[in-house]
Parts: C-alpha cells; structure tokens; sequence
C-alpha cells in the first residue's frame, strides 16, 4: 500500500480567501511566543475579561506586547512603556475588521494590574467609551511610580505582569454575538421543567416536550417509569457537555466548532439526537471546519457519519493525499472497514 504512494509529491493549494476566512473564526485565546500569554473570559458578573500576562524583559524589550481576540466578542489588549519608563499604555481595542459605519459598541473598562499578593492594591482605571468605526479602541496611561512593579510588591509573579481589561458591555448596535444565550439552564422555569443531574450533582435544567421531540431516548425515560420524576440522573455526563448539546438544539444560537464537535457527537449518540449528529456532520463536511482529512475520517468512523466518510473519501485525489492520512496519528485508530475504503479509493487514483 505503501510503496504504491511513496514516490510522488503533490503541490497543496490552498484557497486564499477560505483559509482567511479561517483563521478569522479561530481567534480564541492561545499561548504566543515571548513569554506574553493572551486570554478571554467571563468573571461571572456579566463582564467580559481580556488577560495578557507579559514577561519583565518582552515590556521592557518589545515596542508593543498584544493578546490574542477573545472568541465572543473580539476584543485585544495590548500594553507598551512609554518614554517615561515608569508609565504604561494599556489600550484595549475591537480586533473585528468591519467596513461597516452602523455598529458601536458602549462599554465601561476598568484597566488593571495586578497585585498577586494583595489584590485590594491593584492598580485600576476606568473609562467610559462607545466604539465604532471611527474610534474603536480606548487607552489608559498608568504611572507605576520608580520600583513599584517588582515581584516583592506583589505585581510580578513568576518573571511576568498581569494585565486586564474587565468589560462591562452596556449597549449593541448593528453586532450580533454568536455565542449568546437567553436560556438559563441552571434554574428552572415554565420551559425548563425537568432538572438533569450531571457529575457531580449539578442539575441542569431542560424542557420535557422539547427534549423527547429531539431524542428517542429522552422521550423514553419522560414517558416511561420515570413519568413523574422532576430529577433524572446522568451517569458519566457532564455540565459543560451536556449545556453545550442543549445550546446547539435550543434557539440560542449556540455554533458548531472544531472544539465541540467530538464532545456534540459523542453525547448526542448516546442520547439518539438525529437532528446534531446531522447538524455536526453537515458543519464537518463544510468549509468552516479546519480539521485535517484523517481526524474528519476519524470522526466519521467513531460515529458512524457515511455521508462524511464518503466526503472525505473523495477529496482524498491523489497518492500523497492518501499517504498524509497513513502517516497520521488518526490513522491507527480507524476501524479496519475504513482503512479498506481507504484503500480502495488509493486503487480507484492508480
């Protein structure tokens, strides 16, 4: 099989404007070079966090030291010394690249570096701002005053400086987030009236109707011997899992990603949900996923996706194509029936 493909090589073009289009969707938060380290998050008050955590020699170094785009909404902090070497400019900025003049965004910022030690004597600043177009970033110059960021005042740990943007997000216009939600699945409701425990004994809570219409095996449970129960235990699933199926189904808008789908699919095999497993199979074949050939072939063998297999199949035209699934790491852990139709489509190219 093998020495059938070794020999040739093949040039890979990649469409310009898809792979753009990619990499504008895979914006959440990672570790870059350097020793600076960007982040996004909640801090459960309704905040969004941006982080950057940069090193003592990249601030004193680098011109300017920047975070990556947090996944909801896109902001990235950056933070640079001025001449004056005991002040800072942190500045926080809408990293979406829109064209458009009808979007704004009024947040309030609280800037902040913080104090590990002590965090009643972090430095902060607020700002009021409305970005748009024409002003779509805001800035703080902090004075850290002569020796004041030294680790033995609290404000470096590990060799590096914290760095935070706390945004409170008063009023959208013309932008949707792609990741709201306006169910609670931690409280009941009159729609939400069933409580599923997970691990741990979290509850979450879901609509009876609603998730028997979807799945097979929730209908048996609700009108089956556990009519009247208001609690249905889960065993081995967990709260973030099982939120993430309920966002996917529920009208909240919740997207399919290369992050989610395994943890979609594996859940919703087990709860008989037809319409995910289709609706992450669709995603799959798409060109919004960025998953190499043999982790999508993997994905279609685990769970049984043939409209998937036969996709990837296809695409696979010519020996090297082939070849790169052989060498990869998913490669082993197909099922024999796979790599026979790997196989046979190797034979269809020669």
């Amino acid at each position: 099989f093998l020495s059938m493909i070794d020999s040739e090589e093949e040039r890979l073009v990649v469409d310009d404007e898809t792979e753009r289009l990619r990499r504008a969707m895979r914006a959440a938060p990672r570790q870059s070079s350097g020793g600076i380290r960007g982040g996004g998050e909640t801090d459960g008050r309704g905040s969004t966090v941006v982080s950057l955590s940069v090193s003592v020699t990249d601030l004193k170094q680098s011109p300017k030291c920047a975070s990556e785009a947090t996944e909801n909404f896109l902001w990235r902090l950056s933070v640079r010394r001025q001449h004056n070497a005991d002040e800072i400019l942190i500045e926080l900025e809408w990293d979406r690249e829109v064209k458009s003049s009808v979007w704004s965004i009024e947040a309030s910022v609280e800037f902040r570096i913080v104090n590990h030690r002590n965090p009643s004597i972090t430095m902060k600043q607020i700002l009021d701002h409305n970005f748009h177009r024409d002003s779509s970033s805001v800035s703080s110059i902090i004075d850290t005053y002569p020796n004041m960021i030294t680790a033995e005042n609290g404000f470096v740990k590990d060799v590096k400086i914290l760095f935070e943007a706390h945004i409170v997000v008063k009023k959208v216009e013309g932008i949707r987030s792609s990741t709201s939600s306006s169910l609670d699945f931690s409280a009941p409701s009159e729609i939400l009236d069933v409580a599923l425990v997970v691990e741990g004994g979290a509850k979450v809570y879901a609509g009876r109707q609603f998730l028997s219409t979807y799945s097979p095996y929730f209908h048996a449970l609700f009108y089956g011997e556990l009519r009247e129960k208001r609690e249905i235990k889960m065993d081995g699933v967990g709260r973030e899992e099982l939120v993430e199926l309920l966002e996917v189904i529920y009208p909240v808008e919740r997207p399919i990603t290369d992050k989610n789908v395994e943890g979609l699919l594996k859940l919703a095999g087990r709860l008989e949900m037809k319409t995910v497993l289709s609706k992450v199979e669709r995603f799959l074949i798409s060109t919004s996923s960025s998953l190499t050939p043999s982790a999508r072939l993997l994905l279609a063998d685990r769970y049984r996706l043939a409209q998937l297999q036969s996709v990837c199949l296809s695409s696979l035209y010519s020996k090297v194509a082939i070849k790169s699934v052989r060498d990869s790491n998913e490669y082993e852990k197909l099922s024999e029936k796979t790599k026979e139709a790997l196989f046979d489509r190797m034979m269809e190219i020669v």
